[in-house]
């Protein structure tokens, strides 16, 4: 049986690919700045149709990265607990053990 360190890394990442884009958004949230409203990934809002339950997340998100508690609630009551809820996620995925591929074929 041949040990293969760098095929069982990407199985790994692989499996654990949920966990590194919801962390890879998070940065981008983290990084990008709320106030620019230049660019939308809404589906609705690109329609053309005004109301949309979910428009305002990313920005809430990226002012409670900036330390704005009080604008990160105002644009989105939710944004907080989505925060909480996808770096809770993205740690358990992180830290559930993937079992190696360690087949000879």
């Amino acid at each position: 049986m041949k040990n293969r360190p760098f095929k069982n890394i990407i199985f790994g990442l692989w499996q654990r690919k949920e966990a590194l884009i919801w962390m890879t958004a998070l940065i981008f949230l983290a990084v990008s700045n709320p106030a620019d409203h230049h660019y939308t990934l809404c589906p609705l809002d690109n329609m053309g149709i005004s109301y949309c339950p979910g428009c305002g997340l990313g920005r809430s998100i990226g002012y409670f990265f900036r330390l704005d508690l009080e604008s990160s609630f105002l644009s989105h009551p939710l944004g907080i607990p989505a925060i909480i809820l996808l770096i809770y996620r993205s740690f358990k995925i992180l830290y559930k053990p993937v079992p190696l591929n360690l087949s000879t074929s």
